[in-house]
């Protein structure tokens, strides 16, 4: 019986201490499984800010790659501008050279004006016994003095000839050869002898650079011409005439040489123009002399109508219409009358100036042109009409005599010319 107890009673020890065990068991496997939950929560949490992190070192590779091409890229263009710094530099510093050059160069200068002055001072007035430097006027038609300069009276006559030339050729020339050649008695008149060469040193060609147009060739053939004879200076001894020669020939060069080489010049011919001291001989160089058809009135001035006809002698226009006016370079002839001993004096107009002063409207002279289609010389070298240079010729009788219809000269081409002073226009075709 004893035995018996002591056997249930262990048998119960035994199963408490089994389901204490086991209990403790089931206690230790949940702490546990709670355990391994937390520490997969941390694992995962770990997982996750390494991934974070395995993207935002992506992410910086990729800004640290473009970065760098960024970079390789700027230090290119770096290159790219310190070479072009460097080009520049170097022109600036020829540039500064040249800079230094023309100062140097305007200094010499400035020193030669200002001996020139004190040896030969220069006058824009007209004092007298001093000399004329001509030049074209602003609107280019004919040549004025621009300045004067006085010389020694007791320098020899060729000395101050060359002065002339001198100064001719640095103001107006751009030291184009100009030589003083002789000075020779020609039957008791003092002739100069001057001759033209281009330039050894340049490209310059008296031609292309100082005789380009009919207006051009005018004028530096009416600058030298003025300036070397100085016709409206009051002088006690100068030289009479100059005779001017290209390479040492008389011949034209050109179709706009104003026949500058062809025939002397003279200084008791007196005018302002080239051709005024050739009018009876070289003249007849001229383009228009011939015989021309007088086919219609084709300009009108708007105020002819309100004139007297007393101011125009009563001169009948239309009687001339269908007849034959010839120009030659010692008579006009029309209508059976001769006009002997006519002078031909050059101006350059254009379309619109021609028009404004003789009040031609209804057509201009612009308008003429293009309704007639009349090609105009040189039209092709200028973007309009207005542009073009048009030789205008005035045309002086004998004293006392007086003609309208042929004291006026306007020369379109060589086959039209348009004549008339004054109020009434009548265009003519050459014949022969």
């Amino acid at each position: 019986m004893k035995k018996s107890r002591m056997i249930r009673a262990y048998s119960v020890v035994v199963s408490v201490l089994l389901l204490a065990c086991i209990y403790m068991s089931i206690t230790n496997k949940s702490d546990l499984e709670a355990k391994l939950e937390g520490q997969k929560i941390d694992l995962d949490r770990q997982v996750s800010l390494l991934s974070e992190e395995q993207a935002a070192a992506a992410s910086l590779r990729s800004w640290s790659q473009a970065l760098k091409e960024d970079y390789d890229a700027l230090e290119e263009t770096l290159k790219k501008y310190e070479g072009q710094v460097s080009s520049y530099q170097v022109q600036a510093d020829k540039d500064q050279s040249t800079i230094d050059d023309l100062n140097s160069s305007l200094d010499q200068l400035e020193g030669e004006v200002d001996g020139l002055k004190k040896d030969k001072p220069y006058y824009k007035s007209s004092p007298k016994d001093l000399y004329a430097i001509y030049d074209s006027n602003v609107s280019s038609e004919y040549v004025i003095p621009h300045f004067y300069l006085s010389m020694d009276k007791s320098q020899t006559i060729e000395a101050r000839v060359k002065t002339l030339i001198d100064t001719l050729q640095r103001y107006k020339f751009k030291d184009m050869p100009i030589e003083l050649v002789d000075i020779i008695n020609d039957n008791g008149r003092l002739i100069a002898l001057v001759d033209l060469r281009d330039s050894e040193t340049t490209d310059s060609k008296w031609v292309v650079d100082y005789m380009t147009g009919s207006s051009g060739g005018y004028l530096t053939g009416a600058s030298l011409v003025e300036t070397l004879l100085q016709r409206q200076a009051h002088l006690d001894e100068w030289i009479d005439g100059v005779y001017f020669s290209y390479y040492g020939q008389h011949e034209y060069i050109d179709s706009h040489d104003p026949g500058l080489f062809i025939e002397p010049y003279y200084r008791e011919t007196g005018g302002g123009h080239v051709r005024d001291d050739k009018i009876n001989d070289s003249v007849e160089k001229l383009m228009f002399f011939g015989e021309w058809y007088l086919e219609e009135t084709v300009l009108k001035s708007e105020n002819f109508d309100s004139v007297s006809p007393e101011a125009y002698d009563n001169f009948d226009y239309e009687a001339y219409l269908g007849s034959v006016l010839e120009y030659q370079h010692d008579y006009i002839r029309v209508l059976g009358n001769y006009y002997e001993g006519p002078k031909y004096e050059l101006h350059i107009t254009n379309t619109s100036d021609y028009s404004s002063g003789g009040v031609f409207k209804s057509p201009s002279l612009a308008g003429l042109i293009i309704s007639d289609e009349i090609y105009v010389l040189e039209s092709e070298k200028y973007q309009w009409l207005g542009e073009v240079p048009i030789q205008q010729y005035i045309v002086t009788l004998k004293e006392g005599v007086f003609n309208p219809l042929v004291s006026g000269v306007l020369v379109l081409n060589e086959e039209t010319i348009l004549v008339g002073l004054g109020g009434v226009i009548i265009k003519a075709n050459r014949i022969k």
